[in-house]
């Protein structure tokens, strides 16, 4: 993390940064260079995203904004976000903003990255109730999510872009975003960006604190949600709609173990929630029943099945009702397959439905 309060001079016509992973506050205003315009482009390699936050309220730069796998975060005085700039993100890109009037600043044929919206800090929760209408995009494959750095609500009614029928979702270097807003229709819902570590990844060593979303409302959305990074809370027995749940995370379990932090996550945040969705496992899920100050236990009625596993953490009460499929792994020490159920318990207590035989746990083909 640093600071910097002085006159900034860009060697070029723009203002540039990137790399370092880290945060840097700037104090001091942007400006053009005279008549001629000047943009900031924050740009990253994709294992050290910089996030650049502007505070001045004097910003006066008229160029364009780039962020690509990297952060751009306009503070909340009036002045830091100059009345003329556009957004354009690249892949792995954020932007952020206090509320929904900077959708119109986004490039129309922005196509990935994150639309962020932001809290003062991550203390204090935004709610955002306006309507998130992003039908103006006009990107042929839009796969860009709406997210947050920070803690946000997003409660207003969300119309998808053109050419999708996706929600996506995400929080950014350990951002948590609540979608109270009901996801309805015969769409899908995509929980972060397993190519994207800024949507896994806790932001320090020190404040370890993973990405997050939470589904609160009663969804009916029909189409499945799928998990490729960071945490996935569920409030109710209806947060996931009615379709399948599949975990395509890229973590992986070897013989000699695995990296349950690089899990994606499964979490209730209230008691007994009985959770009917069927669950497809592609990659590792952490199912960890610990969510605040209790142990909310969580029961998984539907059909669990998939080529990988699940581990269960917590001092809460995971029971499974029902666990189909053949699971594999591949083997350190050999070079073949072998398919087998895995359930690894880290804390707590796992339980089975009352068909299941422990023989039945591990079985190879």
């Amino acid at each position: 993390y640093a600071e910097y309060s002085g006159v900034l001079t860009p060697a070029g016509s723009n203002y540039r940064f990137g790399n370092g992973g880290g945060t840097l506050l700037l104090r001091g205003a942007l400006t053009d260079d005279g008549e001629t315009p000047r943009g900031l482009e924050v740009i990253s390699d994709f294992n050290s995203p910089l996030t650049v936050f502007l505070n001045s309220s004097s910003n006066s730069f008229t160029g364009n904004v780039v962020a690509q796998n990297s952060a751009v975060i306009f503070g909340h005085a009036p002045g830091t976000l100059p009345s003329t700039v556009q957004f354009d993100l690249g892949y792995g890109g954020y932007i952020g903003y206090q509320d929904t009037t900077i959708l119109s600043r986004f490039n129309p044929e922005t196509s990935s990255g994150i639309i962020g919206f932001d809290s003062q800090d991550r203390q204090t929760n935004l709610a955002v109730t306006a309507p998130i209408d992003l039908s103006a995009f006009t990107a042929e494959f839009p796969q860009f999510y709406l997210g947050t750095s920070t803690w946000v609500n997003l409660g207003g009614v969300i119309t998808l872009p053109q050419g999708t029928s996706t929600y996506r979702f995400a929080g950014y270097k350990g951002g948590f975003l609540n979608v109270t807003s009901t996801l309805s229709g015969t769409n899908d819902v995509m929980i972060g960006d397993r190519f994207v570590s800024a949507t896994d990844n806790v932001d320090n060593a020190i404040q370890q604190r993973r990405s997050g979303v939470s589904l609160d409302a009663v969804n009916t959305y029909s189409g499945g949600t799928s998990l490729e990074a960071g945490e996935l809370i569920i409030t109710n027995a209806a947060s996931l709609g009615t379709g399948t749940l599949t975990v395509n995370g890229d973590s992986y379990s070897e013989y000699e173990g695995f990296d349950s932090d690089s899990m994606p996550v499964l979490m209730p945040n209230n008691s007994d929630i009985v959770l009917p969705n069927d669950i497809s496992l592609n990659s590792w899920l952490n199912t960890r029943v610990d969510y605040g100050s209790g142990d909310n236990n969580l029961e998984l009625s539907g059909t669990i099945s998939g080529y990988s596993g699940l581990l269960k953490s917590g001092q809460g009460t995971l029971t499974l009702a029902q666990w189909r499929g053949q699971i594999h792994r591949r083997r350190l020490s050999r070079p073949r397959r072998t398919r087998i159920r895995q359930l690894q318990l880290s804390t707590g207590i796992f339980q089975l439905g009352q068909s299941h035989h422990p023989r039945n746990l591990l079985r190879r083909y």
